[in-house]
């Protein structure tokens, strides 16, 4: 959608940040709301390619910056999502290519059965492990907590200095306090199975990164509801109440 960009004259600090990154008072831009950011819009000048990303300061605008519309402003996907997902953890992060396989390799292991043998999963896992790292790993899945890892592609941006994949392995910090685990025991069982694993130079550490990471969604275009979905317009714009008493 196309819509005239109007500034925020109530807000001097906010008008200059836009003036900064290029909006003019009075020009007209292409304007759509952020699908991973409900409520933000993001602009970019008419004709150009590609809409900005995470980070850009036509990312994530205040829609009340641009002209009321009765219409529904479209709805796009930024083509990344937020991702908290490592917010209070316990474990590690590996950057290393080795590390990274590593954890892939034990994404595809099953988990124990309940109550079954260290020699049965051992036998089922063989394909995947050492016998060191099944004995190892055997040991760290029966803690009552909840062994969490994965790899994680496509890293946008982050507020710390992760590469664009990197691996993780551990717990959150509310298992091991639900279950009254010690973050030492948690610490020694997981080191012995990254010890198995053949990887070395780790810090098992707490963990609290946030960032934007790739979809490959691009810009799908999310269709308003019938009635229209406003992010800011004449439609849900305060309603007037009527006189006062003084004007009667």
């Amino acid at each position: 959608m196309r819509l005239k960009y109007r500034g925020f004259p109530d807000s001097p600090m906010t008008a200059r940040y836009y003036a900064e990154a290029g909006l003019v008072v009075g020009e007209t831009y292409d304007v759509a709301e952020i699908l991973e950011v409900e409520g933000h819009l993001m602009a970019r000048p008419l004709g150009a390619d590609p809409w900005p990303g995470p980070g850009h300061r036509l990312f994530g605008i205040p829609p009340q910056g641009f002209e009321p519309t009765p219409q529904p402003i479209p709805i796009l996907s930024c083509g990344f999502r937020f991702n908290s997902h490592l917010m209070d953890f316990f474990g590690v992060l590996l950057t290393r290519p080795d590390g990274i396989a590593a954890v892939r390799a034990l994404e595809a292991v099953d988990l124990p059965d309940e109550d079954e043998a260290f020699d049965d999963w051992a036998a089922r896992v063989s394909e995947n492990l050492s016998p060191a790292a099944a004995e190892a790993c055997f040991d760290l899945f029966q803690l009552p907590v909840l062994c969490d890892l994965g790899v994680v592609k496509q890293v946008y941006l982050s507020d710390e200095p992760l590469p664009r994949e990197f691996a993780y392995i551990g717990c959150y910090l509310a298992e091991l306090a639900r279950h009254d685990i010690r973050k030492a025991t948690f610490e020694e069982s997981l080191g012995r199975v990254l010890y198995a694993l053949e990887i070395r130079g780790f810090e098992i550490a707490e963990i609290s990164v946030r960032f934007w990471q790739g979809t490959g969604g691009g810009d799908r275009l999310i269709n308003a509801p019938p009635d229209g979905r406003l992010i800011y317009g004449t439609l849900n714009e305060p309603e007037d109440d009527g006189p006062t008493e003084d004007e009667d």
